[in-house]
């Protein structure tokens, strides 16, 4: 997920101009999709549940209201965000209305020339107090 310094995943107007990734970047992610991709439409929680079930190997999530309600379902086990170094002053929020604090671990930090992925990983014994898992 691309994110502005400030918070947000698009600028008023669903703005993405400021998060255009350099080519590093983009390769980054698209080595991460490894081809396999697929456009959720309907309940994204029984879709990913579904998927889970077919191959329990990694899967990656893109868009705030996606990873909100997969987040809500206890469906995530991390976190890949870039942060732009870029501050927009609104928009779309990547994290909205958490109800609580969810506690991840640091497993990853990559500095690219136009961000900072971080990588966060749920914390053992923590979790998401608000998670319906």
């Amino acid at each position: 997920m691309n994110l502005s310094l400030d918070g947000y995943i698009a600028a008023p107007g669903n703005d993405l101009r400021w998060s255009v990734p350099s080519d590093e970047l983009l390769q980054w992610w698209s080595d991460r999709v490894h081809g396999n991709a697929r456009l959720v439409t309907g309940d994204a929680v029984t879709e990913v549940n579904r998927l889970k079930a077919e191959d329990d190997g990694p899967m990656d999530l893109g868009g705030a209201t996606l990873a909100a309600a997969a987040m809500r379902a206890g469906l995530i086990d991390e976190y890949a965000i870039v942060t732009h170094p870029v501050p927009v002053g609104g928009g779309t929020p990547f994290f909205t209305a958490l109800g609580n604090w969810v506690h991840l671990n640091l497993v990853e930090t990559r500095t690219f020339p136009d961000g900072v992925l971080v990588r966060f990983a749920w914390r053992a014994g923590l979790g998401c107090s608000f998670c319906q898992a």
